[in-house]
């Protein structure tokens, strides 16, 4: 598990400087802007954080040059479920710090928090996003290349748009976790954990199919 963690965070953190720098950053603005102008649209902020959440578990995943390298180490250390969860932990304790930093900023910008119970229910519901992304992985696993200072303005345009159509699928599940709990059923927290598991076996099968290929 130590050995994917830290290899997973190295991968993740290799990419442009300025990219990681301008994403975290435009992050922070956007959210505290959100709730300075609007803070009683709880249901938007939900959506914004889940899918930072959603789209960090892809680029876990699928980046072009994240996946190439995990294909080779899996090859030589076959712990497939350690290299799941640590994906799956990398991905979630990435949007909790840079959220964690954005709510102490908004406490000492406002004096104001979110309740406990929202807090709890961010939890589920994120819990709940990087299972159903585990599950897109097994059938949606195609590389993503990424934009770079190499390219040109218009080839970073093309990419980033492949980049967006190709991330609907991802997009689509925040939306539909946080209408399903908030509509129609609220998800407890041994269920999404029973999904989590559930969705990490499944994608454990897949990649061993493919390792075996």
């Amino acid at each position: 598990m130590r050995y994917w963690f830290k290899e997973s965070l190295k991968l993740f953190f290799t990419a442009e400087k300025k990219e990681i720098i301008s994403f975290f950053l435009g992050v922070i603005i956007l959210f505290i802007g959100c709730y300075l102008k609007a803070p009683q649209l709880e249901n938007v902020y939900t959506i914004g954080i889940l899918t930072m959440l959603t789209m960090v578990c892809r680029y876990n995943f699928v980046a072009d040059y994240i996946i190439s390298l995990d294909i080779k180490n899996l090859i030589t250390n076959k712990n497939i479920i350690a290299y799941i969860v640590s994906k799956n932990i990398l991905s979630f304790l990435i949007t909790f710090f840079t959220m964690s930093a954005i709510f102490l900023l908004q406490f000492v910008i406002t004096n104001k928090l979110f309740s406990i119970n929202y807090y709890l229910t961010l939890t589920i519901l994120g819990i709940c996003v990087i299972s159903l992304n585990n599950i897109i992985f097994i059938f949606h696993n195609k590389p993503s290349k990424l934009r770079s200072n190499n390219y040109s303005v218009e080839q970073n345009i093309k990419l980033g748009f492949k980049d967006l159509i190709e991330s609907l699928p991802s997009l689509i599940i925040v939306f539909g976790i946080y209408y399903f709990n908030r509509y129609f059923y609220t998800i407890s927290f041994y269920q999404c954990i029973l999904v989590l598991v559930f969705s990490i076996i499944l994608l454990k099968i897949k990649l061993v199919s493919l390792l075996n290929d």
